[in-house]
């Protein structure tokens, strides 16, 4: 069986690689048929610059480049750009080991000493730090301070959960949750998350306010250091003022961030 390529019946053979004009000239530089027959036929003379124009042409140059140095030896020394502080480490030990009077989750389980136990939490751990550079291009971690407290600190921007109005179905049930503004000051965004609750005399669900039982979210960004910190409730916080807690959250974040960039 023959190696030849196959060729379509009909088709232009195709050129030898060897033939290709790989270096073939642009049009801009072959100058008309005309022309080149007579470049072809017309002797070469030897061109010699007029006298002192050579040295007069390389001291502009050399003028022109070395202005060209300095400039830009003091343009870089006028726009430099300050240092970056270091990012955070992100470690176990970065995180209180207690948070608005609420022990660290693992602490007692490291402390027990059971070894599977901690090497599971070592783990989880490496596991959220490569997962937050994945997303916001630094390490960061969040872990649980009881059932109501989490804890994120993060090496990148953490945006504030959006505010939403929320929706109640025709037959009145709640089909979405609404989302306030609870505090907005500063570096620290807060929203609070009400649990819809049946009002009695109707039987349908209200959204509730900020004086609800409901989840408080609250995110400090520290955009000079590219960090940021959150307090959130994973689960409902009840008898609580959503503004009070947010105001907590907000002074906890602040005590956190001193401690960590002194």
């Amino acid at each position: 069986m023959s190696d030849k390529g196959f060729e379509r019946p009909g088709a232009a053979a195709r050129p030898v690689p060897e033939h290709w004009p790989y270096h073939s000239p642009t049009p801009e530089e072959l100058p008309p048929p005309m022309l080149r027959e007579v470049i072809s036929q017309s002797p070469k003379k030897p061109q010699r610059p007029p006298r002192g124009r050579g040295h007069v042409v390389v001291s502009v140059t050399l003028g022109v480049v070395a202005g060209m140095m300095l400039g830009g030896v003091w343009v870089s020394g006028v726009v430099r750009e300050p240092d970056v502080p270091p990012p955070i480490p992100i470690l176990q030990d970065t995180f209180p080991r207690e948070l608005m009077g609420a022990q660290r989750t693992d602490m007692q389980l490291r402390e027990a000493g059971f070894g599977p136990t901690v090497e599971r939490l070592d783990r989880e751990f490496a596991e959220q730090l490569a997962a937050y550079r994945f997303a916001y291009g630094g390490d960061g971690a969040t872990l649980q301070y009881g059932r109501l407290l989490s804890l994120t600190i993060v090496n990148g921007i953490l945006p504030p959960p959006l505010p939403r109005d929320g929706a109640v179905d025709f037959n009145g049930r709640a089909r979405l949750s609404s989302r306030l503004v609870s505090l907005r000051s500063g570096n620290v965004s807060c929203t609070f998350e009400p649990e819809p609750v049946v009002v009695p005399e109707t039987g349908l669900e209200s959204l509730g306010d900020l004086s609800s039982d409901g989840r408080t979210d609250c995110v400090l960004v520290h955009a000079e250091r590219n960090l940021s910190l959150r307090i959130a409730n994973p689960a409902v916080a009840r008898g609580a003022d959503a503004s009070d807690t947010a105001i907590s959250f907000r002074d906890e974040l602040q005590r956190i961030l001193d401690g960590l960039i002194g």
